[in-house]
């Protein structure tokens, strides 16, 4: 599951319906998701916008997370700013310091179809092999 902590209420408010409608693939986040409202996601938002960012303690490959530094620069850095520590614009999280795993799924998803993307990121994503995005969730789950 993705850390919430100082991500911006866009962002989150978006990812929360996504998940009550379905939209957003899930195992337990959409079936929480739905006993909330609109307002209760607003209200969840501004707690976690003012709270420090997490980034968690884990391993990762430093190899990897190198050449995903890289990709990152080329492909995401112009909306995921600061190695992913900040955003360009509204509803964009930030990446730094994610779990590994979420990362690794969420990006599986991205290019599986099982999970939408904006046209932009469609169209960088799209230029990213299987093993560059790999690359990616380990720099992205190494940044500090």
């Amino acid at each position: 599951m993705p850390s919430f902590a100082g991500q911006q209420k866009d962002a989150f408010i978006q990812s929360m319906k996504e998940f009550k409608s379905g939209e957003r693939p899930s195992t337990v986040m959409g079936r929480l998701a739905k006993g909330y409202t609109d307002a209760e996601f607003e209200a969840m938002a501004g707690f976690f916008a003012k709270q420090k960012t997490f980034k968690t303690e884990q391993s990762v490959d430093n190899a990897k997370a190198a050449k995903g530094a890289q990709v990152a620069e080329q492909h995401c850095g112009k909306c995921h700013t600061d190695q992913g520590k900040t955003f360009k614009d509204e509803g964009t999280p930030i990446m730094a310091g994610q779990w590994l795993k979420y990362l690794q799924i969420q990006f599986e998803d991205y290019q599986s179809g099982k999970r939408q993307m904006t046209k932009n990121m469609a169209n960088r994503m799209k230029l990213i092999s299987a093993e560059e995005m790999d690359d990616l969730a380990h720099f992205y789950a190494s940044v500090k």
